[in-house]
């Protein structure tokens, strides 16, 4: 998971909030509506917030079927339905990972106690990575910190065969570049996502460099 910016807004979305305070999310992004145009420049805006990765899985998003995901869900908490902190922008397509897995298993308002929100705080004070490429609790945590990196893992199902597989992979590319310069590093694999992973690799350099080495 990424920590996304969202102190840049869209000043069309806020005149219209303003205007349509009992509007519907339905309604707003109907692509037969009038509203459909302003949806899409939102769902663009909050995309490059996100530098074109999921905030929750941190695959690269360009190119792929997007749609805006509440974070938390429109009908527990209907009075955030045009929140922008409350926006996300991740994959439309039925994975078993990401906003469509959360939605199946964050079922009532207490269990967004109980998950890391990306906007309002830094993923990476709660989770970090095995060599495998498997997303575990930081070190150190506190019981409701760990508790809560844990229920954050499993409600977007980070550790999904297809998603670990990838970070597997990455993270073997990057080991291998380890002679390269951070920013060269960085340069090489941007396009690729999992930019928390890629820090993760520059981070333990020293130590991954001498495993590497034996």
């Amino acid at each position: 998971m990424i920590h996304v910016d969202r102190a840049g807004r869209l000043s069309e979305f806020d005149e219209f909030t303003k205007k349509n305070r009992t509007a519907e999310w339905e309604g707003f992004s109907n692509p037969t509506s009038e509203t459909h145009e302003l949806y899409l420049k939102c769902r663009k805006e909050l995309l490059d917030q996100q530098n074109g990765l999921s905030a929750y899985t941190e695959r690269c998003l360009r190119n792929k079927k997007l749609h805006i995901d509440h974070f938390r869900k429109r009908d527990l908490f209907p009075t955030l339905k045009f929140e922008w902190n409350n926006l996300i922008v991740d994959e439309r397509d039925n994975h078993d990972y990401g906003a469509g897995h959360k939605d199946k298993v964050v079922t009532d308002i207490a269990d967004y106690e109980r998950l890391i929100d990306p906007v309002a705080e830094d993923p990476c004070d709660y989770l970090t990575y095995q060599m495998n490429g498997e997303i575990v609790p930081k070190r150190g945590l506190k019981e409701s910190e760990r508790a809560k990196a844990e229920f954050t893992i499993r409600a977007f199902n980070l550790n999904a065969p297809s998603l670990q597989k990838r970070r597997s992979d990455l993270l073997a590319a990057v080991t291998n570049c380890l002679s390269l310069s951070d920013a060269d590093i960085r340069r090489s694999f941007d396009s690729q996502g999992f930019v928390t992973l890629v820090d993760f690799v520059l981070e333990n350099k020293r130590s991954l460099y001498n495993i590497c080495a034996r």
